[in-house]
């Protein structure tokens, strides 16, 4: 596939982090709650519901977790493995 399309989801009052590696360009959807992100170069960036992120190829390693009580979704775009 030309991209993937993975989610993450925190159930309410969860705040776990997550640890993303990027190996490529990224989108970063929030479609509910709010999330912080965190990368090892120190921005940080807020997303709430309806708002994305984009990561360029060079990101190093973010770091994300809700900061709200409530459910949250992460939609991750990745670069797919393109087979011919």
């Amino acid at each position: 596939p030309e991209f993937e399309l993975s989610r993450i989801h925190w159930p309410p009052h969860d705040r776990g982090e997550h640890h993303l590696t990027t190996t490529g360009p990224e989108i970063l959807l929030c479609t509910a709650g709010e999330l912080l992100l965190d990368s090892d170069d120190g921005t940080k960036i807020e997303l709430h519901t309806g708002q994305s992120a984009w990561l360029p190829a060079t990101n190093p390693t973010i770091h994300i977790r809700p900061t709200g009580t409530q459910t949250t979704h992460l939609y991750r775009a990745t670069a797919g493995t393109c087979a011919d």
